[in-house]
C-alpha cells in the first residue's frame, strides 16, 4: 500500500486536497516440495494426499488490488459566508479501479495423479496452467475490474441559525469489465494457447443526488430534528467474479503408464476419461444491471433534565434492481409443469410424525440439462431484486452529578427481502443463518415465496457508577434480542430441474429463542502519582442463559438438532496498569 496527499490553503475561504493511494494484498501459495521431483498425488483408496497434492489443490495466486486516488481524489472547498445564508461548497473528481486477480499459479505443476487402491496409475487431472515464472507475463488467470470515474458537487447551506441543508450530487459511470486473458499451457498437446478477448459487462452513467436537513425548532438549541436521504451504487467486483468465463474445470484422463515410471511422458500415455460435466457460463444475451441501494432517515434528538438526552429516529433502507451472479435464464418463468411430491415430516427427537403432500412445479423436459448462466437482475418471477428495511430507534441517556451514568436504547425493524431456503449456515458461530438472495429453484414451490417478511427487535441498558472517594466502580450491561425467523426446509427431487430445497411455510411464522444477557463488572483503582493500577472482576451471562443460537432447519432425521447455544456463565479477573 501507499498513500500520498497534498493539501493547500489558498485563502481564508478556499482549501484543496489531493490524494493518490493504492491498497492491495496477494496470496502466492506454493507447495513445500518441488513438483518436478515430487509431483502431486492422491490415493483414491485411502484419500491420502502425498508429496505436493495439497499444493496442487491450493496453489493459487490471489491478488486483490484497490488502486485508487483516494475516496476524494481531488477536492476543493470554498466558503462564501454571505450568499443567502452561509455556504460551504465542496467539489472534486474521483477515480477508482477495483481489481481482483485469481489464478492457479503453476507452483505444483500442471498434473495431479489420482492413484488407485491396488495398482499404479489410473487417472490424471491436467490443468491448463503455465510456467510459474511466467504468470502475469506470458499467461494470466481471471482478472475482474470495477472502475469508477466521478465528479461531485456538495453544498452545506446554512439558511439561518436554525436550518441547514446538505446536498451532494456525484455523477459518473461505473464500469465492470474483464481484460484480455492469455493462456500458454505447459501441457500444450492437450491445451492449445488461447487468448480470451476483453469484455465490458456494464457501463452506466448516473446522477446520484443526496440531501440532508437539520433544524433547531427551539431557541435554546437543545432539540434538533434531522433528516437524510441518499442512494448508493453497489460495487460489482466481488459478485461478478463467480461466473468469470476464464475459470476452467480441469478435465480427467485415463493414464496409461507405458514405461512404468508413474509419470506422464506425453499424449500417448493419456486418453480422455469421463470428463467432469461443465456448465456453460457466459455473459451473452444479458448484462448485469447496477443495483441501487437507498437510505433515508429522520431523527429527533432532544437534551433536557440536566445532562440527559433522548433520540427518536426512523431509518428506511432500500435495495433496487439487485443482481445475481448465476441466473440460468432458460429456466426463468418456466416452472409450469405440475408435479406432486410427498414429504415425510421428521425431526431429531420424534422421528417421522406425519406426511405432507406438496404441489410443486417442474420445468419442461426440453429444458432439462440446458444451462445459460448470466449475471443479471433477479427475475420478477421470484420476487424481483427489491428489498426494504424499516427501523425505529428510541434511546435515552442520563448522567447524574454523583458519578452515576446510564444509557438505554430500543430498536424495532421490519424486513421485506429475498430469503433462500436452499442456503442456510450450520456454523455454531452463526445466528440468523438463513442467507439472503436468489433461490434458483424457488419457483418450483410458489406456495411459499422467495420473498419473505419478518421483524426483529433489540433492547439494551447500560449503567455505571464510580465512587469518587474510593475509586470503586460498578457497571451492568443488559441486552435483550428477539429470535430470528425460520421455517422448516425440505428438499424434493424434480425429474427435469433436479433437486430443489424450499421453505414449507413463511419464516415469519416461527422465531428462535429470545436472548437475554446480563453482565456485571466491579473494579477498584489505586492511583500513585501519575500511575494507576486497577483490578477488574467481570461476570458474563450472569443469568446463565442457554438460549439456542443455531439449529438444523433441514427436514429429516436431524431437523431441530441444536448446533449452538449461548456460552455459559463466565467469570473473568483482570488487572490494568496505566502510566
Amino acid at each position: 500500500m501507499y498513500n500520498g496527499q497534498w493539501q493547500r490553503v489558498w485563502t481564508n475561504r478556499l482549501f484543496t486536497d489531493v490524494k493518490v493511494g493504492l491498497f492491495g494484498f496477494g496470496w502466492p501459495m506454493a507447495p513445500a516440495v518441488p513438483f518436478e521431483s515430487d509431483p502431486p498425488r492422491t490415493d483414491q483408496g485411502t484419500g491420502v494426499n502425498t508429496r505436493a497434492p495439497a499444493g496442487w489443490r491450493a496453489t493459487r495466486t490471489a491478488v486483490h488490488l484497490r488502486p485508487q486516488q483516494a475516496a476524494d481524489h481531488a477536492t476543493g472547498t470554498y466558503y462564501p459566508p454571505n450568499a443567502a445564508g452561509s455556504h460551504d461548497f465542496k467539489f472534486g473528481f474521483e477515480w477508482m479501479d477495483d481489481q481482483s486477480k485469481f489464478a492457479s499459479n503453476g507452483a505444483s505443476g500442471p498434473i495431479l495423479y489420482r492413484d488407485p487402491r491396488r495398482r499404479r496409475g489410473d487417472i490424471i487431472r491436467i490443468t491448463d496452467g503455465g510456467h510459474q515464472r511466467r504468470l502475469r507475463h506470458r499467461w494470466t488467470g481471471a482478472d475482474d475490474r470495477n472502475g469508477r470515474i466521478a465528479l461531485f458537487f456538495q453544498d452545506r447551506w446554512a439558511l439561518s441559525a436554525k436550518l441547514s441543508l446538505d446536498s451532494r450530487r456525484p455523477h459518473g459511470p461505473p464500469a465492470a469489465a474483464l481484460p484480455d486473458s492469455v493462456r500458454t499451457p505447459v501441457v500444450s498437446e492437450v491445451f492449445p494457447a488461447v487468448t480470451v478477448p476483453a469484455a465490458t459487462l456494464l457501463t452506466s452513467t448516473k446522477i446520484v443526488p443526496r440531501i440532508g436537513v437539520s433544524y433547531l425548532p427551539t431557541d435554546d438549541g437543545r432539540t434538533v430534528i434531522k433528516g437524510f436521504a441518499w442512494p448508493l451504487l453497489l460495487q460489482l467486483r466481488g459478485p461478478h467474479e463467480q461466473p468469470e468465463p476464464r475459470r476452467h474445470q480441469p478435465p480427467h484422463y485415463r493414464f496409461n503408464d507405458i514405461n512404468g515410471n508413474r509419470l506422464y511422458d506425453g499424449p500417448q500415455g493419456a486418453r480422455p476419461a469421463c470428463r467432469l460435466r461443465r456448465r456453460q457460463q457466459h455473459h451473452a444475451g444479458s448484462e448485469p444491471q447496477d443495483a441501487l441501494r437507498g437510505t433515508s432517515s429522520t431523527s429527533r434528538r432532544a437534551s433536557f433534565w440536566g445532562e440527559s438526552s433522548a433520540r427518536v429516529a426512523y431509518v428506511r433502507k432500500m435495495t433496487h434492481d439487485e443482481f445475481a451472479t448465476t441466473v440460468n435464464i432458460l429456466r426463468v418463468g418456466q416452472f409450469n409443469v405440475p408435479t406432486t411430491v410427498n414429504v415425510n415430516i421428521q425431526d431429531y427427537v420424534n422421528g417421522v410424525t406425519s406426511q405432507q403432500t406438496l404441489q410443486v412445479f417442474d420445468i419442461p423436459a426440453s429444458l432439462r440439462g440446458q444451462v445459460q448462466n448470466v449475471v443479471t437482475n433477479i427475475p420478477d418471477t421470484v420476487g424481483g431484486g427489491d428489498d426494504d428495511f424499516d427501523t425505529m430507534t428510541f434511546s435515552f441517556q442520563k448522567r447524574f452529578p454523583g458519578g452515576l451514568f446510564f444509557q438505554s436504547s430500543f430498536d424495532y425493524q421490519w424486513r421485506n427481502e429475498l430469503r433462500r431456503g436452499d442456503s442456510v449456515s450450520t456454523s455454531p458461530l452463526t445466528a440468523d443463518p438463513i442467507a439472503t438472495g436468489y433461490n434458483a429453484n424457488g419457483e418450483s414451490f410458489p406456495t411459499v415465496a422467495n420473498r419473505q417478511k419478518s421483524q426483529n427487535w433489540s433492547a439494551r441498558f447500560l449503567g455505571r457508577y464510580i465512587g469518587s472517594r474510593h475509586e470503586i466502580g460498578f457497571a451492568t450491561n443488559v441486552r435483550m434480542q428477539s429470535g430470528w425467523p425460520y421455517a422448516r426446509r425440505a428438499s424434493h427431487s424434480l425429474p427435469n430441474a433436479g433437486t430443489a430445497t424450499v421453505f414449507l411455510e413463511d419464516i415469519d411464522n416461527n422465531y428462535s429463542d429470545q436472548v437475554t444477557i446480563v453482565d456485571f463488572r466491579l473494579d477498584k483503582s489505586f492511583t500513585v502519582n501519575r500511575y494507576k493500577f486497577s483490578v477488574i472482576a467481570d461476570l458474563f451471562n450472569a443469568l446463565n442463559s442457554n438460549a439456542v443460537t443455531n439449529f438444523n432447519l433441514l427436514n429429516g432425521s436431524q431437523f431441530n438438532r441444536i448446533i449452538a447455544t449461548l456460552d455459559p456463565r463466565t467469570f473473568q479477573l483482570a488487572a490494568r496498569f496505566e502510566f
